[in-house]
């Protein structure tokens, strides 16, 4: 009977994952807060798995070849017997089928009936499950990816997870038994225990910086104040000066003397103009 409960659901995950991303499209950092814990409390799983994958480096000089990019399983020794888990990566990629499938499956999940399916450009979908809890430490599945030929240095690939679910189905990583260790371990693995990866050129993204100097010149203009004196001609002796009480002392500055009177003359008027006033 737990055979035939196991096949049964194996089978509506495989369905699922066609139904669910038909139309989607793939989220490249992975959000556990999508996943419904409902009453659960994650952090009492006993059992509390880490599912990562790869964070690959490569030469530059090794664009537009294929790379291997494992999904593994830690913490998680003898304890899953199903799981079904959506994989999205950057849409540059070029996943490369494996024999049976997307990807192939790994040595962690032995003795699992194991079935991938690449969903849409840039999703895909691997599913399994098993009698007992089987599952082990180790590689769980592995993706072949065509990295771009025109790739560059500091060029990042994605390659995550992303959880999906519909009425009849969900995504999972539970225990044979589906009971309630089963299920808090799904919940720890979906919020807190999934690790996206990636394949990186090596080398640093080269930036050209252009520097603009603009030079602002600023031409000073300075204009000068001619003071004109005319001096009224008297027909004197030439021996004889007549000095006007108003004129500047010898060591004044000249034309000081006729401001002077001027200033004079206009307090004079204004005393004048207010006298009338009052």
């Amino acid at each position: 009977m737990k055979k035939n409960i196991l096949k049964s659901a194996f089978a509506a995950l495989a369905v699922s994952a066609v139904a669910v991303t038909a139309s989607s499209v793939a989220a490249l950092a992975y959000d556990g807060s999508k996943y419904p814990v409902g009453d659960l409390d994650p952090s009492t799983a006993k059992i509390k798995p880490i599912v990562s994958i790869d964070k690959i480096e490569i030469e530059a000089d090794q664009a537009g070849t294929e790379q291997k990019v494992n999904i593994n399983v830690a913490e998680g020794e003898d304890s899953f017997g199903a799981f079904g888990l959506h994989i999205v990566y950057d849409s540059k990629l070029e996943l490369v089928a494996a024999k049976r499938g997307a990807l192939a499956n790994g040595p962690a999940i032995e003795g699992f009936s194991f079935t991938s399916k690449d969903i849409e450009k840039g999703v895909a979908f691997i599913t399994g499950a098993c009698d007992e809890d089987y599952g082990t430490n180790g590689v769980l599945a592995t993706a072949t990816f065509k990295v771009p030929a025109d790739a560059q240095p500091g060029d990042v690939f994605a390659i995550g997870f992303d959880y999906r679910s519909n009425p009849t189905a969900e995504d999972c990583f539970t225990n044979s038994l589906n009971n309630a260790d089963g299920k808090l371990m799904q919940a720890w693995v979906f919020t807190q225990g999934l690790q996206d990866g990636y394949i990186k050129i090596k080398g640093e993204v080269t930036t050209t910086t252009t520097t603009t100097t603009t030079t602002t010149t600023t031409t000073e203009t300075t204009t000068a104040e001619e003071t004109t004196t005319t001096a009224a001609e008297t027909t004197a002796a030439p021996e004889s000066t007549t000095t006007s009480q108003n004129d500047a002392p010898p060591t004044g500055v000249k034309g000081v003397g006729v401001a002077v009177a001027g200033l004079a003359v206009a307090v004079g008027a204004a005393f004048a103009l207010r006298k009338r006033e009052d």
